[in-house]
């Protein structure tokens, strides 16, 4: 009898953990699923990669008889909105996608306007939902795969009626990307950029400054963005001064940032500079001297591995490639005895 009920709070105890398992798993997928918001639905905060705009933004432009409204539910507890046919708002942005954020309710366009870039389209505001029961910050348009640049927005109030007759058309809030933003319609965009130069040859430690002109000249922001492809090699500061930090090739771009994203390269290539020649005499403790006509790259491994030896580290001979003394042999190496030096010279010089 002991040994069965033993047996029952195993079991037991095995039937619970496999329950605990599956409430972890179910609950671990729970999180792992993230489901963008659809249309209709209230979305009181952007979304991960939006940003939020205010309809109250100085860069929209109303047209005809809007009236901005102060409500507790709405974004920024503001809206504007107008029961006019034919009125209208435009504005500019840079990015690839837009969110429209509004009020649904039973007194809203089933039919409204919307034209980006020329393209039409249309969307609706209109809810069963009566007046005294709206839903606040509602996604009511959205366009996710617009190439990336300045894209031109108009929205129209079109004579369709609502529910009840009335076609009013509100905007609360608009959402872009996250790196995007609203440009002003009065401004000049920027329709091209050059560098006055597209390659440049250096060495590494030298410095060069490369000049953006940004097109048209009335262009209203001529700020550029400077860049490096690979700043271990070539870096950038903001005004166009470029470094050699070693050797091989980066790209830098410049960027036109009024939100056109017009870009410039130069392609730069660095070496190391010329490594220079020496003639290193070594003199021996018996008075003999030695003479290496040698890179000052060779010179400078010399005296690095003689520091090492003289702190304890380090072979204790040090070896150099000779002519052979006849065409018998076909290699002759030279061997220094670090206790048998007393000094060496070096003596640089400009290779021809």
């Amino acid at each position: 009898m002991k040994k069965l009920r033993t047996n029952w709070k195993k079991i037991f105890g095995l039937i619970c953990c496999v329950f605990l398992l599956t409430g972890i798993l179910v609950s671990t997928n729970g999180i792992k699923e993230v489901k963008a918001a659809t249309l209709g639905q209230s979305l009181t905060a952007p979304e991960s990669g939006w940003q939020r705009i205010d309809n109250t933004d100085n860069k929209i432009v109303y047209k005809g008889t809007w009236i901005n409204n102060n409500a507790s539910g709405e974004y920024d507890n503001t809206d504007s909105a107008t029961l006019t046919t034919d009125d209208s708002l435009t504005f500019k942005f840079s990015g690839s996608k837009i969110r429209l954020i509004a009020l649904m309710a039973n007194n809203r366009n089933n039919d409204i306007s919307i034209s980006i870039d020329g393209t039409e389209y249309s969307f609706s505001e209109y809810s069963g939902n009566a007046p005294v029961s709206p839903s606040f910050q509602s996604l009511v348009f959205e366009k996710l795969d617009l190439t990336t640049g300045i894209h031109t927005v108009l929205i129209t109030n079109t004579s369709s009626s609502g529910g009840n007759g009335q076609k009013a058309i509100d905007l609360d809030a608009i959402d872009i990307d996250s790196t995007g933003e609203l440009i002003d319609s009065s401004a000049t965009l920027a329709t091209g950029i050059s560098l006055d130069k597209t390659s440049l040859d250096m060495k590494t430690g030298d410095t060069s400054n490369l000049t953006a002109t940004v097109a048209p000249d009335n262009a209203t922001n001529k700020t550029v963005k400077w860049t490096s492809s690979d700043p271990s090699i070539v870096t950038v500061d903001d005004n166009g001064k470029v470094t050699a930090v070693k050797e091989g090739s980066a790209t830098i771009t410049a960027t036109t940032q009024d939100g056109s994203n017009k870009t410039a390269t130069c392609t730069v290539n660095v070496k190391n500079p010329a490594d220079g020649n020496a003639l290193l005499t070594v003199t021996m403790t018996d008075g003999q001297q030695r003479s290496y006509d040698i890179t000052m790259s060779q010179v400078n491994d010399f005296i690095t591995w003689y520091n090492n030896r003289a702190g304890g580290q380090g072979g204790f001979t040090y070896s150099f490639n000779k002519t052979p003394s006849s065409a018998a042999y076909t290699k002759r190496t030279e061997y220094l005895i670090y206790d048998k030096i007393s000094n060496y010279d070096v003596d640089e010089y400009k290779a021809n």
